[in-house]
């Protein structure tokens, strides 16, 4: 299949990756200097915790959070590029998982409902889920 379908997607999660992480710094640092809290003060989750408020930490959880399920989704992507066996579904399910992903990371670093944030999750977690199983359905396992 043209991996050209699933290839975006798959760089859509580096890209929000990287907004989440330029999101995390910007705020955390001005945080920081309108409060005059020296990076020593703040060695550890704990200690940022202590002293820096969740609104200013959300895409920091956000950020930790773009390294766990994301993480199955891009070897899985990789696998099904690597096999040729990526198709339309695949590629509208990647989508589905991107765009979820988004909106997940969307409500974590701005209101952060967490009911909201974790149907959020949900969703987007079982656009990754389907691939896994149809993937595994095509090797006959």
């Amino acid at each position: 299949m043209n991996f050209l379908l699933i290839q975006w997607p798959f760089l859509g999660m580096m890209v929000l990756t990287f907004v989440v992480w330029v999101t995390l710094y910007r705020r955390r640092i001005a945080f920081m200097k309108a409060e005059q809290i020296h990076p020593q003060k703040v060695p550890t989750p704990d200690k940022i915790a202590e002293f820096i408020p969740p609104e200013v930490n959300n895409p920091a959880n956000n950020y930790n959070h773009l390294f766990e399920l994301p993480v199955l989704f891009y070897a899985l992507v990789l696998f099904l590029i690597a096999t040729n066996m990526d198709d339309h579904i695949d590629a509208a399910l990647a989508w589905g998982f991107f765009l979820g992903r988004c909106a997940h990371s969307f409500e974590q670093c701005t209101s952060n409902v967490v009911m909201r944030r974790f149907t959020l999750f949900m969703i987007s977690s079982l656009f990754v889920w389907v691939m896994l199983f149809r993937t595994l359905v095509r090797l006959h396992l």
